[in-house]
């Protein structure tokens, strides 16, 4: 039998999960930041919830920013992945999310033109909404359902 060593380039896996973490991946446009500050952060720090948001540039080290974003992957509960304009870099993380097995939420804004999401990720349940005011009670809705759904306690069978 063959095993897998895993050796990141970012450094080791070996984090504690924090429960109430939840992590933002997203490109930092001004435009993307408001929907974070004004949508993603409050609803997902509901008290009802007991979660902390967090996305990179909240995060204060002297470390390359990949390596934060790396260790709060690791450490997140749950990953809310923007994938707005389908960014390279969101894309990235996405993937190491991914791999990690972490419960994942994904989210993106209606555009003009249609979003041909990549083959790997067009069957998984995405959020979409509207940079309007309409758009982002529909977010907050929407994020707050999928969010009570992760937390609930899972009935096993």
């Amino acid at each position: 039998m063959n095993v897998i060593q895993v050796n990141p380039i970012f450094g080791p896996a070996s984090y504690q999960v924090d429960e109430r973490l939840a992590f933002v991946l997203m490109p930092f446009t001004d435009e993307l930041t408001e929907i974070y500050k004004t949508f993603i952060k409050p609803t997902v720090e509901l008290p009802e919830f007991q979660l902390v948001c967090k996305r990179a540039d909240d995060i204060k080290s002297n470390r390359a920013i990949i390596q934060d974003i790396w260790k709060s992957i690791c450490e997140a509960r749950i990953i809310i992945a923007d994938m707005s304009n389908l960014n390279p870099n969101v894309m990235y993380e996405l993937g190491i999310t991914h791999t990690l097995g972490k419960e994942t939420i994904l989210i993106y804004q209606k555009s003009e033109e249609e979003i041909k999401f990549p083959f790997d990720l067009s069957h998984i349940r995405r959020i979409e909404y509207e940079n309007s005011a309409t758009g982002g009670r529909k977010l907050e809705q929407e994020l707050k359902e999928t969010l009570e759904h992760i937390l609930s306690p899972k009935i096993h069978a």
